[in-house]
């Protein structure tokens, strides 16, 4: 199941009706929230999995929905990674520290508008990446 909802941004919509007789409704105000898509987060590496897992307090059989990593604004990278794929659902992180790790796979920082801070220590980097992560 898919739900829609924003991190911290409320909408709003005001409307009247006007009858045929020219008669006008009371004004009608509603609230609505545009924004992110939640849905179950599958997980393709397992240290990346288990350390999420840790920080959100949760074990292996509660499932994990988009929403529940919203709030991850500091994320360091286990040593023993061997995709950075997972790193797309971390979108509101803005600190990202990673010490290791497999190379050529820096396009989830497409991902993180928030990004402030990323530490990389021990990935070969290419030119292409770094202007991804310069961009």
């Amino acid at each position: 199941m898919v739900y829609s909802r924003c991190k911290r941004a409320l909408s709003r919509s005001l409307a009247i009706s006007v009858a045929e007789n020219g008669l006008v409704s009371p004004l009608s105000i509603f609230g609505y929230i545009v924004g992110g898509v939640i849905e179950e987060v599958n997980f393709e590496d397992a240290a990346i999995e288990a350390k999420i897992r840790a920080i959100l307090n949760v074990d292996e059989n509660k499932v994990i929905y988009t929403d529940d990593l919203w709030d991850i604004e500091l994320f360091e990278l286990p040593e023993d990674v061997t995709s950075f794929a997972d790193l797309k659902h971390l979108r509101f992180v803005k600190d990202l520290r990673i010490n290791g790790g497999p190379s050529g796979q820096m396009d989830f920082i497409s991902n993180m508008p928030h990004l402030t801070r990323l530490t990389i220590q021990r990935v070969s980097i290419s030119s292409e990446e770094m202007q991804l992560i310069g961009a």
